[in-house]
């Protein structure tokens, strides 16, 4: 099933329901839908991802970056302890300003890793530690 919801005029954000029931090659969120949308509002409004056609997100608890989700099924390594993951991915792949996400798998996928300007970002705002960006720049999943 899949849900719709304004985010900012004529931008609408869907939860798919392929990262949220267990799909076998899907990453999941392990964050409620509230939080979903929370993250890509924060990441949508961005004015550092203005230029860019996707967006990457951060969630936050407790003002400390937190786990969003866990790595699919089928990709998950045999050595991982911890397939967490902490940053999502959103596109807009539809007509009409449709957006949708999910928790990136760096690892999986280059087009999931932040450009560096987001990376450098990151890290100026102290949100995440310099070995977590290098460690995400070389496609190496990583421990908050």
């Amino acid at each position: 099933m899949i849900q719709e919801e304004h985010i900012v005029q004529n931008v609408r954000y869907i939860h798919k329901s392929d990262h949220r029931d267990g799909t076998n090659d899907k990453s999941q969120w392990t964050i409620n839908e509230a939080d979903e949308r929370s993250c890509f509002g924060s990441a949508f409004t961005d004015v550092n991802q203005q230029n860019f056609p996707n967006r990457w997100g951060l969630h936050f608890d407790d003002d400390k970056v937190a786990y969003l989700g866990i790595v699919a099924e089928l990709h998950k390594d045999k050595r991982d302890e911890t397939p967490l993951l902490f940053i999502a991915f959103f596109e807009n792949d539809q007509p009409n300003n449709y957006w949708h996400g999910y928790p990136a798998d760096v690892k999986r996928s280059i087009r999931n890793i932040p450009p560096p300007t987001i990376r450098k970002m990151w890290m100026q705002k102290k949100l995440l530690p310099v070995r977590t960006i290098n460690h995400i720049a070389r496609r190496l999943r990583c421990k908050l």
